[in-house]
């Protein structure tokens, strides 16, 4: 310890700084790809969080499906879907019993009036129709009845489960409408969905307006094309009524809002509590909502990343529980990582209330050193760059992290695990500190 390289001053000067030459590197092992995830598009990945076996869903465009797989090199990929055109924008969430429940849009039109769904599947066969986009020819669309004749119109489907229901809960965006909606599936069954009594009358809209009209107005604002869903069961009234959670973006305001259901199954946006996300002296308010993640630890407390357009920054978001109706308060907003054009594709999980992220910068993107990994010890945010064995390409991002290190399924011991794409859907684990 007596090289000048070995020395570092705390302030007082060297004389009296407290010495401490300790370095920590993080060290994290490829794992392979999920069975065959070649070029996959709209990837995610979830794990059974009993087991902790790693389960992943992706599109192909070059077989038009979308497949789902387990990590491991004797899991094949099972085929949920296929048919031309590619189905898109997949999510994808497993309960304790290593149910998997994947939201993705059936994104076909062949001819006549043959038109896919956003649909849910869930394991076991079962699957529940969302919203029609059409039952028209395209060359003469009929908009009145809801159904609107377009591809790619329902973007950025995101999944969660209630347990307390065994329903699922879903939040996406009306591309046409420019709208925010929701919907509940079981199963088979259709709970509250537009394709079942609702295409027109705005019950499963939570914000914006419903268009029925050709072209489309422009009376409402442009909200929900990002947006994340939870279900909150924690502690008070919330644990027998649970109520859907939705943080979004608000295109027209270039900002960050959240929905709190009034109900477990709010009809049209009045029975919804609606706030912004910031305060309005945030230094950050402006610009935040791309790629939005939210997750709620055991108290009902709401962790969420986004990233910010106009900096380029990772911006992380708390607010503590909200027992019933009500909306929420948040904290101001934390800044995770300025270091370049950070956050795309952010994901974030809880550890307790310990927030994990993953997400890319930007300047990496195409090389291995593309992928970013962040979270908070003692107050403050530790981030750098995640160690790859294969180019991180311009894709979503997944991140799962267990309360303690231990070996996962069919994959070596660690306490994080994050999926990233490159030529498949790769995964890497943080290995245990040494």
């Amino acid at each position: 310890n007596t090289l000048e390289s070995n020395k570092e001053d705390d302030g007082k000067g060297l004389s009296e700084s407290l010495w401490n030459d300790d370095r920590y590197i993080q060290l994290w092992e490829y794992q392979g790809s999920f069975d065959n995830s070649l070029n996959p598009v709209h990837p995610a990945m979830e794990a059974n969080r009993s087991t902790w076996q790693l389960w992943a869903s992706w599109s192909y465009y070059a077989t038009s499906s979308m497949y789902t797989a387990a990590l491991g090199p004797t899991q094949t990929r099972t085929k949920v879907f296929g048919t031309y055109d590619p189905p898109e924008w997949t999510d994808i969430t497993v309960d304790t019993n290593g149910v998997r429940r994947i939201v993705y849009l059936q994104n076909y039109y062949n001819g006549g009036n043959t038109w896919g769904y956003l649909n849910v599947w869930q394991s076991g066969g079962q699957n529940a129709n969302v919203e029609h986009l059409g039952d028209d020819t395209a060359a003469a669309p009929a908009y009145s009845d809801g159904m609107d004749e377009q591809l790619y119109q329902f973007q950025n489907p995101r999944i969660a489960y209630d347990p307390v229901n065994n329903r699922n809960y879903v939040s996406y965006y009306d591309a046409y409408s420019l709208t925010l909606k929701y919907a509940i599936t079981q199963g088979n069954t259709q709970t509250f969905v537009a394709d079942v009594g609702h295409r027109i009358d705005g019950a499963i809209v939570v914000d914006g307006i419903e268009d029925t009209t050709a072209p489309p107005t422009t009376t409402g604002a442009d909200v929900g094309l990002w947006s994340s869903i939870a279900v909150d069961s924690y502690g008070g009234t919330d644990a027998t009524t649970v109520r859907p959670v939705i943080m979004y973006y608000d295109t027209t305001n270039s900002t960050l809002k959240i929905a709190r259901g009034n109900s477990s199954q709010p009809n049209g946006t009045a029975e919804w509590t609606i706030s912004n996300v910031f305060k309005d002296d945030d230094p950050n308010r402006t610009d935040v909502g791309y790629y939005v993640t939210m997750k709620m630890d055991s108290s009902g407390n709401i962790h969420a990343v986004a990233y910010r357009i106009s900096t380029g920054d990772l911006i992380y978001l708390y607010a503590p529980n909200v027992d019933g109706t009500g909306s929420y308060t948040f904290n101001y907003s934390e800044i995770v990582d300025s270091n370049g054009a950070v956050g795309s594709w952010c994901d974030i999980d809880l550890v307790g209330t310990t927030p994990y992220i993953s997400y890319l910068t930007a300047g990496g993107i195409g090389t291995f050193q593309g992928l970013k990994f962040a979270y908070k010890t003692g107050g403050n945010w530790e981030y750098g760059v995640v160690a790859t064995n294969s180019i991180v390409k311009d894709g979503r991002t997944s991140v799962v992290a267990r309360p303690t290190s231990a070996a996962w399924v069919n994959a070596t011991q660690g306490k994080v695990a994050i999926a990233y794409v490159s030529g498949n859907f790769d995964l890497v684990i943080l290995e245990d500190e040494k």
